[in-house]
């Protein structure tokens, strides 16, 4: 059956895109082609009636569009009608306590599989892992995923990510038909996506190439359309989801505050998203191991990648962890307690590794809810003795500095990428409380212990904060 407008033709998908997939063996799928480019903007509702008027009126009640994904000149569009989804088919012999629904099923995954699979960065603690049990996938309507939760993926349609992080850091191409595991995450970028663990394992987006499944609900103008991959099913044993936190490093003490014999900690904070907060903490970083400081580096929060803490053991940081360590896709939508205690933990941890000062990094901006939440807390002004400021301009210089102040944050400077232009740095300089600091000075052992008032280790006894 043909439906079209001007632009615009549907099609049943044939059965053999789809039944591979778990997710989609449920699904009635359509494909929507273009004359145009024009389908890039056709709203939502007209593709929605066109799903419900190309069969017959029985299905309409229990209808629901899933997800449209945008081709080039395509859409694709899954629906799925409860009325017609079959019985699950049980798997002989697997005892499944806490997994299984009537309509969910577990499928053996084999070891020879996983060994063409591409495991993701924010996986790379699992990967090793999954070697050691009988492991199984999850699948069916009723599975809902949670943040943490290790999906294995095939790539549907290549987007925005063209490459996804391995473990040990490095861009690996994807191509088309990939298998893919992923963490399930939900994502806060400005410039890029704002992304949410979706509902069901029906087709979603790889919103980060550090690994983390998710949903687009809305992304910057500039920004391609995202990566589609198809879940296969979630990673599982008999008994349990496969989740970050299972194999994390460290894990998190809610009920301790506490820093004992910490050293100084400087944050790096931002007026943005790329305002130059990682740059101008990796050059900090250099010039205080310059000095001869035992560096620890962290980032408190954010979204999975090994770029940022590659980039901090560059730049000479003696030890680096983040959220990942503590078995975190990324902190947005994170429980604000567990954000907390991720604070004083990354502390403890970096003390306890020897660091004599910590460099620590505040993804996104000052407005971000999170961060405005950690300014208020009563915790993180005692545990951080000055912050690095990320501006873009003057006037954000200016804003962001008088939003520390007011939440009793001592500015040690402004640096950024306002620094980047020598006249948006005069402007900062003429309007600003605090030393505006060209970001690649900060790599100059003088520079660093002049703005963060710390001397070299070697200069005197050196005293542990508390």
């Amino acid at each position: 059956m043909l439906i079209q407008s001007p632009v615009v033709f549907l099609n049943t998908l044939p059965y053999k895109h789809t039944h591979t997939t778990p997710s989609l063996a449920y699904k009635d799928p359509y494909l929507v082609t273009s004359t145009s480019s024009f389908v890039h903007r056709v709203d939502m509702l007209w593709l929605f009636l066109c799903a419900i008027l190309s069969k017959p009126c029985q299905t309409v009640p229990r209808r629901k569009v899933v997800m449209t994904v945008h081709t080039g000149t395509s859409a694709y569009i899954s629906s799925i009608d409860a009325n017609t989804i079959p019985s699950p088919i049980p798997t002989n012999g697997l005892e499944s306590p806490g997994l299984q629904s009537p309509s969910s099923h577990l499928t053996p995954l084999s070891r020879e599989r996983l060994r063409y699979v591409k495991f993701a960065y924010t996986t790379r603690f699992a990967e090793a892992a999954t070697v050691a049990d009988d492991l199984f996938l999850l699948s069916g309507p009723d599975v809902r995923p949670e943040a943490g939760d290790l999906v294995l993926a095939r790539v549907a349609y290549i987007g925005k990510h063209k490459k996804i992080e391995t473990p040990a850091s490095r861009r690996a191409t994807l191509f088309a038909n990939d298998e893919v595991v992923l963490a399930y995450g939900n994502r806060y970028a400005a410039d890029q996506y704002l992304a949410v663990v979706p509902e069901d394992l029906g087709p979603c987006h790889m919103v980060a190439a550090g690994g983390v499944a998710g949903i687009v609900q809305q992304k910057h103008a500039n920004i391609d359309e995202a990566t589609i991959i198809e879940p296969l099913g979630l990673i599982t044993t008999r008994s349990k989801r496969v989740t970050m936190s299972d194999f994390a490093e460290f894990t998190l003490d809610m009920d301790d505050d506490s820093t004992p014999g910490r050293p100084p900690v400087i944050a790096v904070f931002g007026v943005a998203m790329n305002s130059g907060k990682t740059t101008t903490a990796a050059q900090l970083i250099h010039g205080l191991s310059s000095a001869g400081h035992t560096v620890g580096a962290a980032k408190l929060t954010g979204t999975g990648s090994g770029n940022d803490p590659g980039l901090f053991i560059d730049a000479g940081a003696a030890h680096v962890l983040d959220f990942t360590n503590f078995g975190y896709p990324t902190t947005f939508k994170v429980n604000y307690d567990r954000i907390r205690a991720m604070l004083s933990a990354q502390i403890r941890q970096l003390t306890s590794a020897g660091a004599s000062v910590i460099v620590m990094e505040i993804a996104d901006g000052l407005y971000q809810a999170e961060n405005r939440r950690l300014l208020k807390d009563p915790v993180f002004a005692p545990a951080v003795d000055s912050v690095v400021f990320a501006a873009s301009d003057a006037l954000g210089a200016v804003a962001g500095v008088d939003f520390l102040h007011k939440h009793h944050m001592s500015v040690a400077c402004v640096s950024g990428l306002v620094t980047a232009s020598p006249i948006a740095t005069a402007e900062a300089a003429d309007v600003v409380s605090v030393p505006v600091t060209p970001t690649f000075d900060l790599a100059q052992s003088d520079t660093a212990l002049a703005i963060t008032g710390l001397k070299a280790p070697h200069e005197s006894s050196y005293q542990n904060h508390s």
